[in-house]
């Protein structure tokens, strides 16, 4: 099991992950048809997808190109019209599923869209009309984009980068003209599901905006439950109590009282001598290094403070021969 805050997950090609769904534990990998995404938990507290929809890979860079993934038009499924290659088209659809990949442009006629007569309940919840993210995940509302970048101290592109969830500059995709603009050039945007709008961060600022449904933006998913491993060693104790949390050991033995269990534990009777080199390293009295006479004597039985600390007794046996 994993549980690692602010931390990427990278998959073994080899790996062989289940489909995404409501019970994807964050930090865990899920796919959705041929992509395969890790999922990272936010400074938020939240779980998100590590990666931009469409994406092949996480951000090693604001400008890594492989990290762009898809740019969907406000509201529309994954239809084919979010591929970076995909025709234009100045027809507007009558309907939610438009059944064809064009990116349809709005010739900069009111009301912006690429549905006429417009909806503007398509994305809202898992269960949205053309929800585009894997199952068990969502678009993120504009209240919890605000939440993520308040937590993660997101100020500009830089500070999106080197958040947990490695957001990116890829630009945008004009609504009149359906060209892409500002792709790697320090612009980053990402739709939320609410009222057409959407994060905006740039070389020295980020907020919040108002956006047109024709326009073409990244889309970051965040899991409708975050399924956190709340027990990592499987040892039956919670992570949030267990004195060793990555090591199994269901009696919480800690010989010392120090908060650490013994299992991870370095010094157990906590006398400043390292367990690998203490006679007696379940006593804090006894302070006799491995390998001298005065180690021999105390397991023979000898307990003699006095004898054991004499002149020599801490040296090694073969110092004494």
């Amino acid at each position: 099991m994993i549980m690692l805050i602010g931390a990427i997950f990278l998959v073994s090609k080899n790996a062989k992950a289940a489909e995404c769904s409501a019970s994807t534990t964050c930090g865990s990998f899920c796919t959705q048809g041929d992509l395969t995404y890790g999922t990272v938990l936010g400074a938020d507290g939240k779980c998100w997808l590590d990666r931009n929809l469409g994406a092949t890979q996480v951000a090693t860079s604001y400008n890594d190109s492989a990290a762009y993934g898809w740019i969907f038009q406000w509201g529309r499924g994954a239809d084919g019209h979010q591929i970076p290659t995909s025709d234009t088209t100045t027809v507007k659809s009558s309907s939610d599923t438009p059944g064809h990949a064009y990116f349809i442009t709005d010739s900069y006629i009111p009301p912006y869209d690429w549905r006429d007569p417009q909806n503007a309940n398509l994305w809202q919840g898992v269960d949205g009309i053309n929800n585009p993210c894997p199952a068990g995940f969502r678009l993120p509302t504009i209240e919890e984009w605000t939440t993520l970048v308040n937590s993660a101290g997101i100020t500009d592109f830089t500070t999106a980068f080197n958040s947990s969830l490695k957001l990116t500059t890829a630009g945008y995709r004009d609504h009149y003209t359906g060209m892409y603009e500002l792709l790697g050039y320090g612009e980053g945007y990402y739709w939320s599901s609410s009222d057409v709008r959407a994060l905006y961060f740039n070389y020295n600022s980020a907020g919040m905006i108002q956006q047109f449904q024709a326009t073409g933006f990244s889309v970051r998913c965040i899991a409708d439950i975050t399924n956190i491993d709340e027990d990592e060693d499987d040892d039956g104790v919670n992570d949030d109590v267990d004195n060793c949390p990555s090591i199994t050991n269901p009696d919480q033995a800690d010989n010392d009282n120090d908060g650490q269990g013994d299992v991870c534990d370095t010094d157990d009777d906590n006398d400043g001598v390292l367990d690998e080199l203490d006679c007696a390293p379940n006593n804090a009295e006894v302070k006799i290094l491995i390998g001298t006479k005065a180690c021999q004597l105390w397991l023979d039985g000898v307990k003699g403070k006095g004898i054991l600390t004499a002149p020599g007794m801490q040296k090694p046996f073969n110092e004494n021969k």
